[in-house]
């Protein structure tokens, strides 16, 4: 017999999932970073920096886009994507909350490492 997730799972527990499952692709930590440092860049340039096949850039973006960590927006026949910094925050104090609680030590402390 199977549940919908909303019965098993606390909304804390299903929102740290999806943050990790949309992170959890190098390739979209890449994109994420290139956008971050560049600005508005058309998926032709991302897949410039981001050695893989241009469908499978398109489809890391469309995944971004969806999860709102990255915005989009048409120019003519182009899209341009940017980075979405308050979504990004938002997913950091989500997983943020979760390592507080099980009371992993330096998780508030500031990293330069990305």
């Amino acid at each position: 017999m199977s549940f919908p997730k909303e019965d098993i799972f606390e909304l804390s527990e299903r929102e740290l999932g999806g943050a990790c499952r949309i992170l959890g692709y190098p390739a979209r930590i890449r994109i994420l970073n290139e956008l971050r440092k560049n600005g508005a860049m058309r998926a032709k340039d991302v897949c410039q920096s981001v050695p893989l096949h241009p469908t499978t850039v398109s489809e890391h973006l469309r995944k971004l886009r969806l999860a709102g960590l990255i915005d989009v927006r048409v120019e003519g026949l182009s899209n341009w994507y940017t980075f979405n910094e308050q979504a990004c925050r938002t997913s950091w104090e989500i997983i943020k909350r979760f390592f507080t609680a099980m009371g992993v030590p330096g998780v508030d402390e500031p990293s330069d490492e990305m």
